[in-house]
């Protein structure tokens, strides 16, 4: 009896194992797919704008380069030409300085600080420092005027400078005299050297011409 009950335990494992396994029941419910989140989402939103207005951008700058060529071409039908207009801007830049200027100098803080200012200039001039700086200056400009003179006068009369001078004025002159010399030599050696030539051709055609034809 032990034995049959072995047996029966042992058939029954056996079947256990080799029976194919059931596949696991679905529990019915559907699969849940995840939604992007907020941030990307934003991203996207950015991203997607950003590529619009470059586009657009690319767009508006076809249209300028298209404007600047029509607008060039009428220039130049014109006559207006890069010149012309640098020519205009620097006066219209000038004119507009000087209304500025204009405006500045109408202010009433400018008119005060230019009367403040002539006041302490009338004040400076006639104060007794001004006065004596002043001459001091006038004399001192004159002494140095006639110093100067004075050095003049005594270096042309000084005996070296005129030994200096009197020696480079005759060293010019006979330079001078010496390339006119050479330059008259130069030219009767050409000039003879030319007849010479001119002689020999003229010979040598004369004995060519004198010469009795050859008898056949």
């Amino acid at each position: 009896m032990a034995e049959n009950t072995n047996d029966t335990s042992s058939a029954h494992i056996e079947e256990i194992e080799t029976s194919p396994s059931k596949p696991e029941e679905s529990s019915g419910e559907p699969s849940v797919q995840l939604e992007p989140s907020q941030d990307e989402m934003e991203r996207e939103r950015l991203q997607h704008q950003a590529d619009t207005l470059q586009d657009e951008i690319a767009l508006l700058r076809r249209q300028l380069y298209q404007k600047e060529q029509e607008l060039g071409e009428v220039k130049k039908q014109l006559g207006i030409t890069p010149l012309t207009e640098l020519k205009q801007s620097m006066q219209h830049g000038f004119d507009a300085m000087g209304n500025k200027w204009k405006e500045v100098t109408d202010t009433s803080t400018y008119k005060k600080i230019d009367e403040t200012l002539t006041t302490w200039k009338t004040k400076v001039q006639d104060s007794g420092a001004y006065q004596k700086t002043k001459a001091t200056l006038t004399e001192g400009g004159k002494k140095a005027t006639d110093a100067l003179s004075s050095a003049g006068t005594k270096i042309k009369e000084n005996e070296t400078v005129k030994s200096i001078g009197e020696k480079t004025t005759a060293a010019l002159k006979r330079t001078g005299t010496y390339i006119k010399e050479k330059s008259s030599e130069l030219k009767t050696k050409v000039m003879s050297s030319v007849d010479d030539e001119n002689a020999t051709a003229s010979n040598e055609e004369t004995v060519v011409h004198d010469e009795p034809p050859s008898s056949k």
